[in-house]
């Protein structure tokens, strides 16, 4: 059995991945534009239409009021620091294209070569894919640890009976890391984050 996947955290997810070219930077798309009680989720979805960056962001983090605001060649950078200035949350502007919504605590962080590593993995990956294999992506970028890793945790189960395997070995071939399933055929092991092959034998 191989699965390929990649891992950000523990949490399911679907990430849409983006790929664009040019140099533009944050502070170079000054913004025009009033918005009459609207939503921070829609006012982002109307930016990504208005520039070339795609906003990565969870929406329960965000305002749920309806907000108004009237931007006149504003800098994109000041857009947002407007439009978060309630809440707990920054961003991160990662290269030329993609700008991460995110606690503030998160980007007064050290990250790791790791980390952004698996950033630049998560943006670039579609590209990457093999095909004929399945892909599932496992985690929030948004939540990664600052060190690259994550812990991911699962459960090998008999296909015809559902019964959980005790002692299945689960190896991330890549890696060269692996364990084994316990009595409740449940795992748990600490990976870096990227695109990986998991392998699992049982005999």
């Amino acid at each position: 059995m191989r699965i390929i996947f990649r891992l950000f955290s523990t949490t399911l997810f679907a990430l849409w991945l983006c790929s664009l070219s040019g140099q533009s930077t944050i502070k170079d798309n000054p913004i025009t534009a009033v918005y009459n009680n609207q939503a921070v989720a829609d006012i982002l979805a109307d930016l990504e239409e208005r520039t070339l960056f795609k906003f990565y962001f969870r929406n329960s983090d965000l305002p749920q009021e309806q907000q108004s605001f009237t931007f006149a060649e504003t800098p994109l950078q000041q857009v947002l620091v407007q439009l978060l200035a309630s809440t707990d949350l920054s961003f991160l502007n990662y290269r030329d294209y993609a700008i991460f919504i995110v606690p503030k605590a998160f980007i007064s962080s050290s990250f790791s070569s790791d980390f952004y590593i698996a950033l630049e993995n998560s943006i670039r990956g579609a590209d990457a894919l093999v095909e004929g294999q399945p892909d599932l992506t496992i985690g929030q970028v948004e939540t990664l640890e600052s060190n690259g890793k994550a812990i991911v945790k699962g459960k090998v189960l008999d296909g015809a009976t559902e019964e959980p395997i005790i002692g299945a070995t689960v190896f991330w071939k890549n890696l060269n890391q692996g364990t084994a399933t316990d009595v409740d055929g449940s795992f748990e092991l600490e990976i870096e984050s990227g695109r990986h092959e998991l392998v699992i034998h049982y005999v």
